[in-house]
């Protein structure tokens, strides 16, 4: 036991099984009855100590900020404690009470000490740890040893006993002092594990009264110092950094001196002439100990107060570096675009120090201090009149029915700093619904009114550092657990909601990651990043023409063909506005030595966008030939943005004259631009369809028959093998060459050029002229880095390296999605700090697998609605032989569908062409699924039993399938099957089964052997869960029928 090694950490859902069975009658008697689970999800902190060799629970310790015992409202505790116990200067902000401690006997002692000294090194503003008992109860002798009984105020008869443990019992504050000289022989060595220069000694001794150099010291030896400056050019940071909310660093301007200002200021007038001299101070050089870093607040107290007449300080650390503990006091500045100093800045206003930072709910006396807080912002109609609402009735009058409304406001030395609104979140099941709540929130342990929609909030950038403390009293004191907060989008038709995490521990990533490219493998990186629910990317960038992908109009969406990777509504859904930057501006090259990239915005001018990781992932484009002659028109249509411009063209022009329109290309495209000139007015006969030879959008003959005759029928003409030409001389139409030699000269005035897509040229010119590797396409390795390792890339526009030997698996013949999601994880595993190393060189030897599915949705003529999905197959014609299956209905009222089942009895291919809009998102899920699970479909076709299979899978009993979560029970049940001793034995007799000639009987055999197993009881376990979590979703005749086996 002496070499054993512990380790305390946070505790985790999983730990509930361990510490429930350290649970005994005396912990009951302190704490009342325990359920481990239910103390981990309410817990505000919970820590466990475990054996690092094993993982083992040996302690565990949770915390909440109210007492643990049911006599005391948890809002009004600081009243209850000052009026039975003389302890001053506790409050929310300082206190927290512990509701459990349980530890192995043989670690009792050492599992609370260590316990505690890890929860006041985590907490730094925490000064006091509390116990409250019945009366009479006796702690444990570990408790006993580290927390000392209060005897209550004079006169005070308290229903509870009170036990306080103090910080420095435990991790206590650092003793800071300036440096002298003789500290270098213990600073060396700790500045010696960042740097190697030495300089301490003459930093030390050059100290006046604009340089300061401090000194953390424990038990009389240095373990950390700062130095600060008064000496910095803020005219820089002001370019560079948006300062406004910071005054600009500057002090106001004396009352007298304003009227001499000129009313109308030049470029030359001094900053300092405008709004006052500096009114800030900078750290030049920090470095502590690593083990008393949670503690380097202590130096910020002693360096106001010599620097007294300064009310910021600030810290610049470049992009790439970590952030650590000082900094999570501090206020990250907005950097300015176009602007690079190569570093983040960081702010800290001397009010943050002030321990007087309380939350209480609003009185009318507020008014004033609100407005005043948020003068200057955007929206502050909707808030006052939400605080004026709650000042009259505390709920919205004009809403019949409405939820309660609670306002609570920030205030410090008496002044607002911060106010919330909140109300009852009534549309949970929406929520729960639409969001993987579930992934943070254990809902059978939070009551439906403990969950609260935050409306409003908003704090003084000063007091950023208590906002997590503010969240929390404001969950305290209105008696809620979850707090949500949604993006509402002007733009959206829908009810969008972004729901984001306010208090979840998140490492700052501050490296400059910029996307080229609004590409749905661009969106899913972005994604992949954002949504990393411990990381916060705070330099994300995108660059795009025409800006984020956007839901617009019905008619620019329909006509394109679309992956669905990405439904309109979910780019709303997403949120990606609020975390990250656009530039809406076109790459036209990529400074490697600077690491810029240049881009052009739709004036024509021209700057510069810094990066650290640059993503090239522009889609690949259609191309626009040289106009066959002066009288005709040539468009392409790339996204929906080009879609709207030419349909508003088309609305405006085409329709008002008989011109001949000609869409040339062998795409879906080409048959989705049709439509939409057919749905805009423009009419049949005006109309060409140019195929060329050599591809096919369709990969059913089927479906291209059919899509074909509706064409003719409605007067489109459709010309089958021909190529589009450059003429010589005077050509007066659009001069096309059949296989046989033979030229057309079609008349045309406007032409849609959508053929097989290529690398855009001005995208094609700035990749070469940075000398990045380009064969055809840009070359990849097996994890997306181009020849540059700070340039990535994905999407249509790459291949992978020849060295491969795989040129057939090109990123434009796997779900884009998958492909951006394999990129998110590559730059998470290089840029996340707690990600296991990945050794590259091995990494970089196998290409990665891609899974899912490829969709093509589209509107056809004649308003018929295509889907097929398949799997990734390089684009080959399927191929029916041998074992597949293959099942098609066809009928009047829902089409044509298309079932592919593939040797291992597996859905492959969906293909379906109706005039009813098929539900993509239900369908995608069905693929990958044995037909088992499609309630035996192969032997009910086979016998009659399904006449059409949209209706079949349009029947209740699908729904469950069509769960987003039936993938996880799927695998749940698979775990369970071969984890068991008894799984393993069933999984050998399947696979000697299959060795038997009599498979009949085997199969009797195995289903005996199934019947009498454990793996039935818990596959049933797993489907009641699955109904039991999802009964919102799913019929609630499915789960009365299930209770019935």
């Amino acid at each position: 036991m002496e070499n054993e090694t512990f380790v305390a950490r946070r505790t985790e859902s999983g730990d509930a099984s361990d510490i429930a069975k350290l649970v005994k009658k005396t912990t009951e008697a302190i704490f009342g009855r325990i359920n481990a689970e239910y103390i981990i999800e309410k817990a505000n902190l919970a820590i466990s100590l475990a054996s690092a060799a094993k993982n083992e629970i040996l302690g565990h310790m949770a915390f909440l900020d109210y007492p643990s015992a049911n006599g005391v409202d948890p809002t009004m505790w600081e009243h209850w404690l000052k009026n039975y116990y003389a302890l001053a200067g506790v409050s929310p902000l300082n206190s927290l009470f512990v509701h459990l401690f349980v530890a192995k006997d043989a670690y009792q002692h050492g599992a609370c000490k260590e316990i505690l000294r890890n929860t006041f090194m985590a907490v730094p503003v925490l000064q006091y740890v509390l116990i409250t008992v019945s009366p009479g109860t006796k702690l444990v002798p570990a408790l006993e040893d580290n927390f000392t009984a209060l005897a209550p105020s004079p006169g005070a008869t308290p229903p509870l006993d009170l036990y306080v443990s103090h910080r420095h019992q435990h991790f206590p504050q650092l003793h800071i002092r300036l440096g002298r000289v003789e500290d270098t022989d213990d600073l060396t060595p700790i500045l010696m594990k960042h740097t190697r220069e030495h300089f301490m000694a003459e930093m030390i001794e050059s100290q006046d009264s604009d340089h300061r150099t401090f000194v953390a010291e424990v038990a009389g030896r240095a373990v950390g110092f700062l130095t600060v400056t008064t000496e910095m050019d803020l005219s820089v940071l002001d370019k560079c950094f948006d300062l406004e909310p910071f005054h600009h660093l500057r002090k106001a301007l004396p009352e007298h001196l304003k009227g001499t200002l000129p009313t109308e200021p030049s470029q030359t007038t001094p900053t300092e002439v405008l709004m006052g001299p500096s009114n800030a101070i900078c750290i030049q050089m920090f470095c502590l100990d690593e083990q008393y870093e949670m503690r380097s607040v202590d130096f910020l107290v002693q360096v106001f107060t010599l620097f007294v007449g300064y009310d910021f300080l600030i810290l610049l650390q470049p992009y790439n570096l970590p952030e650590f503990p000082l900094l999570s006091y501090f206020s990250r500045a907005t950097p300015t675009v176009g602007f690079n100093l190569g570093q983040e800045l960081y702010i800290f206003h001397k009010c943050a120090l002030l321990q007087s930072f309380s939350v209480r709910y609003a009185t009318s006396a507020d008014v004033t201090g609100v407005e005043n807080l948020i003068k200057d912002l955007e929206g502050q109609e909707g808030l006052l009149c939400d605080l004026k609402k709650y000042l009259h009735a505390s709920r919205d009058p004009i809403q019949e029915g409405a939820c309660p409304l609670c306002v609570l406001v920030g205030v410090c030395a008496e002044q607002v700093v911060g106010v919330a609104i909140v109300r009852t979140e009534e549309d949970i099941d929406y929520i729960r619904a639409h969001y993987n709540i579930e992934d943070f929130v254990y809902f059978d342990y939070h009551h439906p009114l403990e969950h609260s929609h935050l409306h409003h909030f908003v704090l003084n950038p000063v007091f950023s550092m208590h906002s997590k403390f503010f969240l929390k009293e404001l969950m305290r004191l209105t008696h809620t657990d979850c707090v949500y907060y949604p993006l509402l989008l002007d733009q959206s038709k829908h009810r969008p909601h972004t729901v984001i995490s306010a208090l979840s521990e998140m490492i700052s990533i501050n490296a400059r990651l910029v996307v080229v490219g609004a590409s749905d493998t661009s969106v899913s990186l972005l994604e992949g990043l954002v949504f990393c629910p411990h990381l916060k990317f705070n330099n994300l960038t995108l660059v795009s023409t025409d800006g984020m992908p956007w839901a617009l109009e019905d008619d620019a969406y329909r006509s394109l063909p679309h992956s669905c990777c990405y439904m309109p509504h979910m780019y709303s859904l997403l949120g990606l506005h609020a975390r990250v930057n656009v530039v809406k501006a076109t790459m036209v090259s990529i400074d490697r030595s600077q690491k810029c990239i240049i881009v052009e915005d739709s004036g024509g001018d021209q700057s510069a966008v810094y990066y650290d990781f640059l993503f090239l992932l522009m889609g690949a484009q259609y191309t626009v030939p040289q106009k066959p002659n002066n009288f005709c028109r040539v468009f392409s249509v790339n996204n929906e943005y080009e879609a709207s411009h030419f349909l508003s063209w088309v609305q405006t022009e085409l329709c008002r004259s008989p011109g001949k329109v000609v869409v040339y290309g062998a795409t879906l495209t080409s048959f989705t631009v049709v439509q939409a000139l057919l749905s805009a007015g423009v009419s049949g006969h005006q109309v060409h369809l140019v195929l060329p030879p050599g591809h096919t959008p369709f990969k059913n003959p089927t479906v291209e028959e059919r899509v074909i005759r509706v064409l003719v029928e409605m007067g489109v003409t459709v010309h089958h093998g021909y190529t589009l030409i450059q003429g010589k001389g005077e050509v007066t139409g659009l001069l096309l060459e059949a296989a046989d030699g033979s030229l057309l000269n079609l008349p045309c005035e406007t032409l849609v050029c959508v053929d097989r897509k290529k690398v855009a040229q001005r995208g094609f010119k700035a990749i070469n002229d940075a000398c990045l590797v380009f064969d055809e396409r840009l070359v990849i390795s097996a994890t997306n880095h181009t020849n540059d390792p700070c340039i990535f890339a994905a999407g249509p526009v790459t291949k992978f390296s020849r060295r491969y030997r795989a040129d057939s698996r090109s990123h434009a013949n796997f779900n884009s999605k998958e492909v951006g999601k394999k990129l998110a994880a590559v730059v998470l595993s290089e840029l996340d700090p707690l990600a296991v190393p990945v050794d590259h060189c091995t990494h970089d030897l196998l290409l990665p697998n891609f899974n899912s599915p490829v969709v093509q949705y589209a509107l056809l003529p004649g308003g018929l609605w295509y889907l097929h999905i398949e799997k990734p197959n390089f684009g080959e014609q399927l191929d029916d032989a041998g074992k597949d299956q293959v099942f098609i209905t066809d009928t009047a009222a829902n089409g044509y569908f298309r079932l592919h089942i593939n040797q291992y009895s597996q859905v492959e291919t969906i293909t379906i062409l109706s005039s009813m809009k098929p539900e993509v998102g239900n369908f995608q899920c069905l693929y990958g699924l044995h037909e088992k699970y499609l309630n035996n479909l192969a032997s009910r076709f086979v016998e009659g039993l399904i006449p059409d299979l949209s209706s079949y899978f349009h029947e209740p009993w699908v729904c469950a399938l069509m769960h987003d979560r039936f993938g996880d029970l799927v695998d749940e049940m698979r775990e369970q099957t071969t984890s068991s001793l008894d799984g393993a034995m069933y999984k050998e007799q399947v696979q000697k089964t299959l060795e038997d000639q009599d498979l009949h009987k085997a199969r009797s055999m195995l289903v005996a052997r199934f019947d009498t197993s454990t793996i039935k009881t818990r596959i049933r376990t797993c489907l009641f869960n699955f109904l039991h979590y999802n009964f919102y979703h799913l019929p609630m005749d499915l789960a009365q029928a299930f209770f019935k086996i």
